[in-house]
């Protein structure tokens, strides 16, 4: 008599391989996560990180008063301000920051101001010696400069708002 093997269905198996992986399975509905951003990112590609990002972009309104006077302040600055903007497209505080932060500067003039964007891995043991180096505490970290000294931080998430916190930052008196 021959024994037959019992079939063990496609999804078990799937789903045997997961957990021992450490995959979880996706809920219903929910979308698979998006790849990191990782390394220099430009805003382009931080509004293609996912569709969420683009529409908080499109949905902020920064106050036009505010963003005029950033404006005026670069201005005086004449080309001696930049900023570095560490971030995590992984991150639900930089999801919320970013994308209104490109909206700001978008508003005060294109390139008014040099930003350099750098995405980090969520993992804080790959994120290397960036963060020791420029003092990171959290995510997002927006640093300003002028003539590469720091004249201040927005961490995380803003006092105000943010182009009311980036223009008291760039209104600092300059020191000599």
């Amino acid at each position: 008599m021959k024994r037959r093997g019992t079939r063990v269905p496609g999804w078990i198996t799937a789903a045997a391989c997961a957990a021992m992986l450490g995959i979880a399975p996706l809920a219903a509905g929910e979308e698979p996560a998006e790849p990191e951003l990782l390394g220099a990112a430009t805003p382009e590609q931080i509004l293609k990180v996912s569709p969420d990002w683009k529409a908080i972009y499109d949905a902020y309104t920064p106050d036009a008063a505010t963003v005029a006077k950033i404006g005026e302040a670069v201005a005086k600055a004449k080309g001696d301000l930049r900023i570095e903007v560490i971030f995590g497209s992984w991150c639900s505080d930089s999801l919320d920051q970013v994308p209104a932060f490109l909206k700001i500067l978008d508003q005060a003039g294109k390139d008014a101001i040099p930003a350099v964007y750098t995405g980090v891995p969520r993992e804080k043991e790959k994120r290397g010696d960036l963060m020791t180096k420029l003092k990171i505490e959290a995510i997002p970290t927006f640093i300003v400069y002028r003539k590469d000294a720091e004249i201040g931080r927005i961490v995380e998430t803003p006092k105000a708002t943010l182009e009311a916190d980036l223009l008291e930052i760039l209104a600092k008196p300059v020191k000599c």
